[in-house]
């Protein structure tokens, strides 16, 4: 085999490895949809999946209301078949009119 042979296959081969090793430990995410996954985080395994929303909407009388806030979920395997999920929102603002709430 001709050296240029050889290190084609050679790159061929690593490359095959990688990509394989890779599609192994693929994480089973429920972003960036809100739907929920259909696969469980492996046991012992933590997972933090967050995002932020913000909406603005046109009340009546040409009032705005607005809405900001940080989704946060955890995911915790327990078995392969079973996790556990908290699912919070720690930052909420809102603004309208006549009130500004927010923490």
């Amino acid at each position: 085999m001709r050296p240029s042979g050889l290190i084609a296959l050679c790159a061929m081969l690593a490359l095959g490895a990688s990509v394989a090793a890779a599609e192994e430990n693929l994480i089973p995410t429920d972003r960036p949809s809100v739907s929920t996954s259909t696969v469980t985080v492996p046991p012992g395994a933590l997972q933090i999946e967050s995002g932020v929303e913000y909406t603005r909407s046109r009340l009546s009388q040409g009032q705005n209301e607005q809405q900001f806030l940080v989704d946060v979920l955890l995911r915790t395997g327990i078995t392969s078949r079973l996790e556990a999920r908290l699912d919070m929102n720690p930052l909420v603002w809102l603004k309208d009119a006549d009130t500004n709430i927010g923490f």
